[in-house]
């Protein structure tokens, strides 16, 4: 904690949001290169395993497979939800908007590998869920994080939580 004051009183409290909020942004952008890449990984096992988007009614085998892959990627998002998750595992932006009015940035650095993998495997596996709501909330983390291993304070965290979201949009 000391150290992180005398970055503070070193070079103020402005420049040290300023350097947190480009490292969040170098961070998330990575991460969502990440996930983006995971996405793309499922739908080619997707497809291996379907024999692609099945070309006539015939193929009962590649439909079947290619209409029952959505499930297994639910199935895998519910369990990396169960396991990895825990029970304060958001399913959407609403306990964040929630979190960020009542002043209690509760999020976990942990938060952010348990929707990258889940949102990732229910969306590459054909999953109709989008990618943006699973961003926003690994950035949200990352910005939470970074600003309590800093000692920001409650006024200036928001500011930072704000920059993870907008970075992973």
């Amino acid at each position: 904690a000391d150290s992180n004051v005398y970055f503070q009183r070193r070079f103020g409290e402005k420049q040290v949001i300023i350097f947190l909020a480009i490292l969040i942004g170098v961070v998330i952008s990575l991460f969502s290169a990440g996930l983006h890449y995971l996405v793309g990984r499922c739908e080619i096992i997707s497809e291996q395993l379907s024999g692609g988007v099945p070309r006539n009614l015939s193929d009962y085998r590649g439909a079947l497979i290619f209409l029952g892959l959505p499930f297994l990627g639910l199935f895998a998002s519910f369990m990396t939800q169960k396991f990895l998750g825990g029970k304060g595992y958001y399913r959407s932006l609403a306990p964040l908007i929630l979190s960020l009015n009542l002043k209690k940035n509760n999020l976990k650095f942990s938060d952010m590998f348990s929707h990258l993998i889940s949102s990732g495997l229910s969306v590459g596996f054909g999953g109709s869920a989008g990618l943006e709501a699973p961003s926003v909330i690994m950035g949200a983390a990352v910005g939470t994080s970074a600003s309590g291993c800093f000692a920001i304070d409650r006024r200036k965290r928001n500011v930072l939580v704000g920059c993870g979201a907008a970075a992973a949009i």
